[in-house]
């Protein structure tokens, strides 16, 4: 049997990124140029080039590898709203619920505040007979009929995608599941899904909104899951492929098909995960991460060596009641467009992206990006750069000329502007998920991923008073890294609203978990996630730390009539009343820290059960080929732009580095696919873990 080998998969708006560990455990990255017409195409490349990194054929390399791919598909599907001409069921006197939403503004000050536009306009929301009641009974018996007329009129309007979300079905599964039954019948070629599939809990309105979406989203993602994997099996593929889900784990292909939206944060929500797996290597435990690439900036906070996690969520304008990994993300990367609005210099969200890219790749890019602002700064030089492209300094001057004669100043003085606009709008990123929480970010330290985040964080960093900073190796690549860092995971949720006051029965919840777990292991059995220990080494395609699956019991609770809840773990998987009891003071004190007070004396109600399997993926040592140089080798010098002034700036050649020697900034560090620029002020040390660490003079 030919070797095995593991590859993370990342594509971004600009380069698709391909890491894989060779038979040493040394990571080889890799970025190529996303292709948004054909984003497979680009991981195959990717593939390829790795291929040809270890020296074996495509074939023999895919006969049984393990890929981990983390897409943006469905999050640009929603963006960009080009997702399926979708239609609704709903019970009838329900069609408006999209459009009510939770009823209020989201901006209650804005006096002229336009509404979302719903993913499924009225008419195709279309109300059926039928009604189950808030305690699971059978009000009124499913209108079959009304539903075989309702697929008649989809069928006329081409309808490639239905949604099935009906009163109260997560108590009463079986009038969504008929209808869901009638429509595949009358609509083959269409993607169907019900609520009890994507999110079976209480509240109407993220329930509808997040089974809507999972249905725009759905054909379009599933499409191109079958196309990567014909793709793949073309060239020998015979091994497995998982995806990053939104809440921080990977499933296998299988799932991404059965519920498409839960990779809506597929890309971004590696990040954290490996921001965290870095940030323990070098003993801290509280890290802010950044991702900056080429078109967006992300950013997210783990706290405790724990990645937060947050829901319901609204993504330009929709509502997702699905647990998500904690990531803000902006319009700011290496091609991010800087423009004038009314004589002011804005920066971003829009992007160059990598067709047709920063003028200074020469693929015919006319508006001037932050990556033209960088090389007319000094920070980055003329010459090859990462994916195969290269950086050209004319094209650069000439649409920063092009923005200075729009705001009346040099040249150097409108890409000066360039990075202080970024650097100030970065900044307020990180303070939006940090001090408007109530947290101080230099009680943190800045772990830095993407490819453009090692020139910028000393910037973002000085900002921000944060006095140390973590860049890993692989930070240009550095979600596709966490894509093989992360363990596989599944979750399943169901409401099951209970005030925890007077008498209660504990027996019920014993048994609704009991069936929760039942539900979750047929579908781990499903994908052969679970047998002997060689099987599942098979199926996760990395050691793992235990010989079982480990299977975790929350609560959601709230205080009586509010309207938010907290997820609690359980601290046992027996449940008695001393459970009970553990799990409603945790929650006490977890609301106490969220939101700065606490009512013990108030009854606490259960929301919902929540269990997570999870089967803990262990890297094998990774070997960074660190060497054992003893200084610093010098590739040259040049003048770069710091502040006010230029400096004469060493360029050392990261690939050669020394481990524990200290370099002071000014300086560049060339890595294989990024530049750390450490700025005056810093003092940057290269770790025996594969980290660069700086830390304020």
């Amino acid at each position: 049997m030919a070797e095995r080998f593991v590859l993370g998969i990342d594509v971004g708006g600009t380069f698709t990124d391909v890491v894989g560990l060779d038979r040493g455990g040394r990571p080889l990255m890799f970025k190529v140029p996303s292709r948004p017409d054909d984003p497979a195409s680009a991981v195959m490349q990717g593939v390829e080039a790795f291929a040809a990194g270890v020296e074996v054929p495509v074939d023999s390399m895919l006969s049984d590898a393990h890929l981990v791919h983390g897409t943006t598909m469905g999050i640009n599907t929603l963006l960009t709203r080009t997702g399926a001409r979708t239609a609704l069921l709903t019970t009838s006197g329900f069609r408006d619920m999209l459009e009510i939403r939770v009823g209020y503004k989201e901006e209650r000050y804005e006096l002229d505040l336009e509404p979302p536009v719903p993913l499924v306009p009225r008419r195709l929301r279309l109300p059926i007979t039928e009604r189950i009641g808030s305690d699971g009974s059978v009000v009124t018996p499913l209108d079959e009929d009304g539903v075989l007329a309702a697929c008649q009129l989809m069928a006329g309007e081409g309808i490639e995608a239905v949604a099935i979300c009906f009163i109260w079905s997560f108590l009463d599964p079986s009038h969504e599941l008929r209808a869901a039954e009638l429509c595949r019948r009358v609509l083959p070629g269409a993607l169907v899904t019900t609520s009890w599939d994507v999110l079976p809990e209480i509240r109407e309105y993220n329930r509808v909104s997040t089974t809507v979406l999972n249905a725009y989203v759905g054909p379009r993602v599933t499409r191109y899951v079958g196309e990567l994997t014909g793709r793949l099996e073309e060239r020998g593929f015979g091994g497995t492929l998982h995806f990053l889900q939104s809440h921080g784990g990977v499933a296998h292909a299988d799932e991404v098909i059965r519920v498409p939206v839960r990779t809506l944060m597929s890309g971004p929500a590696a990040g954290p995960a490996v921001a965290g797996f870095f940030a323990g290597q070098a003993g801290v435990e509280n890290a802010i991460c950044i991702d900056m690439g080429g078109t967006s900036f992300d950013a997210s906070v783990v706290t405790g060596g724990t990645v937060r996690q947050s829901r319901p969520v609204e993504i330009d304008g929709v509502r997702i009641g699905l647990p998500m990994v904690d990531v803000h993300s902006v319009g700011g990367g290496g091609g991010s467009i800087a423009w004038v609005d009314t004589g002011i210099l804005r920066v971003g969200p829009a992007s160059a992206g990598s067709v047709p890219g920063p003028a200074s790749y020469s693929l015919g890019g006319t508006s001037p990006t932050v990556t033209d602002a960088n090389m007319v700064l000094g920070v980055y030089s003329p010459g090859p750069i990462a994916g195969g492209l290269s950086l050209d300094g004319a094209p650069a001057e000439s649409v920063i000329d092009g923005l200075a004669g729009e705001i009346g100043v040099g040249r150097i003085e409108a890409a000066d502007g360039v990075w202080r606009v970024l650097t100030i709008d970065l900044a307020q990123a990180i303070r939006d998920i940090t001090v408007d929480e109530g947290r101080d970010p230099r009680d943190y330290v800045l772990v830095v991923g993407g490819g453009s985040g090692p020139v910028h964080c000393c910037a973002i960093a000085d900002e921000l008073d944060i006095d140390r900073i973590l860049i890993p190796k692989a930070a240009s690549t550095l979600c596709a890294l966490g894509a093989i860092v992360m363990d596989v995971v599944y979750e399943l949720r169901r409401s099951y609203p209970m005030q925890l006051s007077g008498s209660f029965d504990v027996e019920a919840i014993d048994a609704a978990f009991g069936q929760l777990e039942r539900d979750l292991i047929g579908m781990l059995q499903g994908e052969g996630m679970t047998g002997d220990r060689a099987t599942i080494d098979r199926r996760v395609g990395l050691r793992y730390r235990e010989d079982e699956i480990h299977v975790d019991r929350g609560l959601e609770l709230r205080y009586r009539e509010q309207l938010w809840e907290i997820m609690v773990p359980m601290a046992s998987a027996s449940i008695d009343m001393d459970t009970i009891d553990s799990a409603v003071d945790t929650f006490h004190e977890r609301h106490h820290e969220i939101y700065t007070y606490s009512e013990p004396d108030n009854v606490c109600e259960l929301v919902s059960l929540a269990v997570r399997a999870t089967v803990p993926r262990r890297l094998p040592d990774l070997d960074w080929d660190l060497g054992s140089h003893d200084a610093w080798v010098r590739l040259g010098e040049r003048s770069v732009r710091h502040r006010d002034r230029f400096l004469n700036t060493p360029v050392l050649d990261g690939r050669r580095a020394p481990v524990s020697i200290p370099v002071e900034g000014p300086a560049l560090i060339r890595e294989e696919l990024c530049t750390v620029f450490v700025e005056p002020g810093w003092t940057c040390t290269l770790e025996p873990h594969g980290a660069y660490y700086l830390e304020r003079s």
